[in-house]
């Protein structure tokens, strides 16, 4: 008699437990892990340039024996030589860096190599000896650039906004020439691999996990470069005027990047628990 009972009851349990097992929550998915800009990345960037450069000639007096070429003909050919120019130019390269995130602060260096384009080039003409034409020529040669910068900025999200400055260094070479009716002169100077600093700042946005885009301004100084010379007057009588110039570049940049970033010495990502 008590078979059906028993029946009936592990029935009913059974009905019971899976109606309860109903009314109980799903579990939500885990979240997406948060993403992070820590990581090593490599990219490449282009743009464009404006090249500053600014010249500073002084023509000093005879070296022996009376002149022709006055005071006044040395002033009239430092003026000439002691001018500004603007050239527009482009800029290409690649860069490579890290960065750091703690919290929405983002730490990290970047050094990139590139090449620019815009060379100055000046031509001046005067008069010397009470009329005698003369032309001047100053040309700054743009070459390889490249920085080695820090870069700190705040992270919202994928967008990062930074600011960013070091050291610039740059390999070019600086020109005059001077002539005239009269008198041959020459000043030459190579600039090396001269040394400045560069500041500026820029935002990047990632596009997934690893691809990123950018875009930056960057303010580049140079020291600058210094050259000695001589105009020699080959008329009667014969003499040797002292020629001191200089030039010193300044560069404004506007690039974009692309980089790619890897996670090889990336925290692993935090995922938030429930």
């Amino acid at each position: 008699m008590w078979r059906p009972f028993l029946l009936v009851s592990a029935s009913v349990a059974v009905l019971a437990g899976t109606a309860l097992a109903a009314d109980l929550p799903v579990a939500p998915p885990p979240p997406p892990p948060v993403f992070t800009w820590t990581g090593l990345y490599v990219g490449g960037y282009g743009g464009g340039e404006i090249t500053h450069s600014s010249y500073n000639t002084v023509v000093g007096p005879p070296l022996a024996g009376p002149s022709h070429f006055t005071a006044a003909d040395a002033a009239v050919v430092s003026v000439a030589g002691s001018q500004t120019q603007n050239k527009g130019g482009f800029t290409a390269g690649g860069q490579l860096g890290y960065n750091w995130q703690i919290g929405m602060v983002v730490l990290g260096f970047e050094t990139d190599i590139g090449g620019v384009t815009g060379s100055t080039r000046r031509f001046s003409t005067g008069a010397v000896f009470g009329g005698v034409p003369f032309g001047m020529t100053q040309s700054v040669a743009n070459g390889l650039f490249g920085t080695v910068r820090g870069r700190a900025g705040i992270a919202l999200d994928r967008l990062l906004v930074y600011a960013t400055g070091g050291l610039a260094y740059t390999s070019g070479k600086y020109l005059l020439d001077y002539s005239d009716g009269v008198s041959p002169a020459f000043g030459t100077a190579s600039a090396g691999n001269k040394v400045g600093y560069v500041v500026g700042g820029g935002v990047e946005y990632a596009l997934n996990n690893n691809w990123s885009v950018k875009g930056e301004f960057l303010y580049s100084q140079f020291s600058r470069v210094s050259a000695t010379g001589q105009i020699i007057n080959l008329a009667a009588p014969a003499f040797t005027n002292t020629l001191a110039t200089s030039a010193r570049v300044q560069n404004y940049t506007g690039r974009v990047g692309l980089n790619y970033r890897f996670n090889w010495f990336a925290p692993p990502p935090v995922v938030a628990k429930y």
